[in-house]
């Protein structure tokens, strides 16, 4: 984007937060409904 390297480095921080956030989101919510994970 051309960003300068200390907002780029806040910028990378914040993706992989968020990254980190969706794999243990995703994680938390399998399993919880066997029903629906058969039926899907």
């Amino acid at each position: 984007v051309g960003a300068p390297p200390e907002i780029a480095s806040v910028l990378e921080e914040i993706r992989r937060e968020n990254d980190a956030s969706k794999v243990s989101a995703a994680t938390g919510c399998f399993g919880a409904d066997p029903e629906l994970d058969e039926f899907m």
